[in-house]
């Protein structure tokens, strides 16, 4: 490694998983590293860039295959949520896992999986940072007909970084030979990404309240042509939603150790 970069420094986790499935380097002119925690499937550090003094962390992925070891990854990282507190951090790598259905084309879906992945995301209060170029970033690069292309690979930001950090910009580029994008972040010097975006997911019309909710919101007198009536009534509609889904629908993973945990408890005491 060092002769392909000289004067860098670099870290592995080969200790953690038997080889070096991630490899972290930097020039230490321009970046002081530490490193936090080291894991089969990240690699997380303190990070100071010299010229701006903006401290960070930053936690380097690589999801497995298996379902079980990426609900690992998910347990790590929501561990590491707690030394991290409200301190700007990163996310970047290979997730292994897609967000929605649109974002992988052929293939078999992830529908539950996905829904476990955008729960522990928000969990974790960490969104993508805006991207421009490829969206599907990862390709198996099969002959036509087994071709899947698919979204595995982000770049997150949490809470914190909106309020102490610059602007960041992703872009993932022509992955040339590789079945994957190159990934390449940048800080910019303004910062306006507007509020963070509302997402609808079914499941919450599964809830026993849903129907009353909408009836009470969707019956309030808003006055104005019908457009504007409409815009007013969703606008006034998502709050509820959201508070629907962080109460009910966050943390599923954990409420549902939880449940099992409770159950063992009661069969404990028959």
């Amino acid at each position: 490694m060092a002769h392909c970069t000289p004067g860098w420094q670099y870290l592995h986790n080969a200790q953690s998983s038997g080889v070096s499935r991630i490899i972290v380097c930097w020039n230490d002119a321009i970046l002081e590293v530490g490193c936090l925690d080291c894991y089969s499937q990240a690699i997380s550090c303190n990070v100071r860039i010299k010229e701006t003094q903006t401290t960070c962390f930053v936690t380097f992925v690589y999801g497995s295959n298996d379902d079980d070891e990426r609900k690992a990854l998910r347990d790590h990282l929501l561990a590491l949520q707690r030394t991290v507190s409200n301190q700007p951090w990163l996310l970047i790598g290979d997730f292994n896992i897609i967000r929605s259905c649109k974002e992988k084309i052929g293939g078999k879906g992830f529908k539950f999986a996905a829904m476990d992945f955008n729960n522990y995301l928000e969990s974790l209060d960490v969104e993508d940072i805006p991207a421009q170029g490829f969206f599907f970033t990862r390709c198996n690069q099969k002959e036509y007909g087994s071709r899947i292309y698919s979204k595995l690979d982000r770049m997150l930001m949490n809470g914190a970084w909106f309020q102490h950090c610059s602007y960041l910009e992703a872009e993932f580029v022509n992955p040339g030979i590789s079945d994957h994008s190159l990934a390449i972040m940048r800080l910019k010097n303004s910062f306006n990404t507007g509020p963070k975006p509302f997402k609808f997911n079914q499941f919450l019309m599964k809830h026993p309240s849903y129907p009353d909710l909408l009836a009470s919101k969707w019956n309030e007198v808003v006055t104005g042509d019908p457009m504007f009536c409409l815009c007013m009534k969703l606008k006034n509609l998502k709050g509820n939603l959201r508070t629907l889904n962080k109460k009910h629908f966050s943390s599923i993973s954990l409420r549902v150790r939880q449940a099992k945990d409770n159950l063992c408890q009661t069969q404990l005491l028959l």
